[in-house]
């Protein structure tokens, strides 16, 4: 399950919990409510971590303070564009440029802007058996 999963999963727990909640409030005691209002927190703070998770995953910087070092891959999300892409980053004269993989033509020439890097994850290591 993936996190976007996990916070759609629990936000429809978390509108579930409320028109139920809404349906037997009459005959729920004061220790039911506030349980159900605790088991509703518990829920909202789950999806608010999944969520500053998903953010921080792409690490967003300012271009004009951090850029990756040249020819090396790397991932990148667009401005203008979904999905994500494998790319690269060369410092030329007139300033610096993303690439997709090994094109020689870059983003911004094909009218897509980078909005954000970050680090290809390293790969797991192999286990080899003998």
């Amino acid at each position: 399950m993936t996190n976007q999963e996990a916070i759609e999963t629990l936000e429809a727990q978390v509108e579930f919990n409320e028109i139920i909640g809404d349906c037997f409030e009459d005959s729920d005691s004061e220790e039911d409510k506030a349980r159900n209002e605790r088991i509703g927190d518990a829920f909202r703070l789950a999806i608010a971590a999944l969520e500053k998770q998903e953010r921080e995953k792409w690490h967003v910087r300012p271009f004009k303070d951090d850029y990756p070092d040249d020819d090396r891959l790397i991932l990148v999300s667009f401005s203008n564009a979904a999905g994500v892409d494998v790319a690269r980053y060369r410092e030329e004269e007139q300033g610096g440029a993303f690439y997709p993989g090994d094109d020689d033509e870059s983003y911004k020439s094909n009218g897509v802007y980078v909005y954000a890097w970050r680090e290809l994850p390293e790969e797991p290591p192999v286990e080899v058996s003998a």
